[in-house]
């Protein structure tokens, strides 16, 4: 059974690799805070940068830079109970969780304009994950008290358009009893189609199933994990494989393949399983894959950060070695904008914090 879907020939290794990293752009520019809080940098496709540059008492922001590093006044705010921002094809969708209030999904353009806002309901919230669609948009799967006696949980489903409108009311997938709020994940892959993903605490399994665009069921629920796999204590995700399908990562672990719309699921690909605590990116126009690995230290140079490049078969096309960017590994992570923009976040050399710092590569992975 395959989960590759190609509209298209795939690219070789010659199409996926650039010949060389060619010129950068730097950026640098006061911190929001008054000790310097600098983190990775993100991008839509459209060719803006969102920079990590978190303000006072721990608030998240992000500075909207243009791809030619002119800033365009726009700072976007986060919450403190989390925020997660997810980039568009124009522009970017903002997840505020404001625990013990409404999450919210704000919508902006490519140049930072407040667009609207929709709040993620009932409260109160239990788990949440968001992914955003890779044809633009987002999509929400949420757990909410169903009732006041604390044991029943109702699972929830919504889908939003790349302006921020919702494509059709919150859809119920189940109702559970259970003592805690269950854990849920979902996705979305290239051809429009939702995963979610929930299970009980102290479950063995997660469960999945398949819905379509407004939250109605498109499978019935199916084993989506086995015991045997990690129990994802830390971190738990599904990215999109070219062409259709989605690929879960538990713990650092690769471990489970979705085919596109099939109640069933796969072993994740051998290549991916081999490249432990990476991320997925789709790039080249989604036809091909980068994967992050997590940064190395490398003593008397600093922290050596690269991109593993693969064709949409698997096949490795090398590794893309970038400069050091900083004496330390801490706290940095590598990003690949939307419209494949590699983007790298830089140590400064001067006295106190209170600068940020980055390079990019304009478009290396279009």
């Amino acid at each position: 059974m395959s989960a590759q879907w190609n509209t298209g020939h795939a690219l070789s290794c010659a199409d996926v690799r650039p010949e060389e990293l060619g010129p950068s752009t730097s950026f640098i520019t006061p911190a929001n805070g008054p000790e310097a809080a600098c983190g990775p940098g993100t991008g839509d496709g459209s060719g803006t940068l969102a920079l990590r540059n978190d303000g006072p008492l721990g608030v998240v922001v992000w500075t909207l830079v243009s791809i030619k590093g002119v800033p365009l006044g726009v700072r976007l705010l986060g919450g403190d109970f989390g925020s997660l921002l997810l980039p568009q094809r124009q522009g970017f969708h903002l997840l505020i969780d404001s625990f013990p209030a409404a999450a919210r999904l704000q919508a902006y353009s490519s140049k930072g304009e407040f667009l609207r806002q929709t709040s993620i309901l009932p409260v109160p919230l239990g788990a949440l994950d968001v992914a955003a669609d890779p044809s633009g948009g987002t999509v929400a799967a949420w757990w909410s008290a169903a009732g006041g006696d604390g044991q029943t949980w109702t699972l929830r489903v919504q889908s939003f358009d790349e302006k921020g409108r919702p494509r059709a009311s919150p859809r119920t997938v189940l109702t559970l009893l259970a003592s805690e709020s269950p854990g849920v994940l979902v996705g979305v892959d290239q051809r429009g189609r939702t995963l979610v993903l929930w299970r009980a605490s102290g479950a063995a399994v997660w469960t999945g199933q398949w819905l379509r665009q407004d939250g109605s069921a498109r499978t019935p629920p199916f084993p989506a994990t086995e015991a045997s796999d990690p129990p994802a204590v830390s971190t738990a995700f599904l990215r999109p494989l070219v062409g259709e399908g989605l690929v879960l990562r538990l713990d650092d672990a690769w471990v489970r393949q979705y085919p596109s719309g099939e109640p069933t699921t796969l072993p994740a690909p051998s290549w991916l399983v081999a490249n432990p605590g990476t991320d997925l990116t789709l790039i080249r126009h989604d036809r091909a894959y980068a994967l992050v690995p997590p940064p190395t230290f490398i003593a008397g140079s600093g922290c050596q950060e690269s991109v593993r490049l693969f064709t949409s078969t698997g096949e490795s096309c090398g590794d893309l070695v970038l400069p050091f960017g900083g004496s330390a590994c801490s706290g940095r992570s590598l990003g690949i904008a939307r419209d494949g923009t590699v983007i790298q976040q830089l140590e400064l050399n001067i006295p106190a914090n209170d600068q940020c710092a980055w390079r990019w590569w304009s478009r290396l992975l279009r």
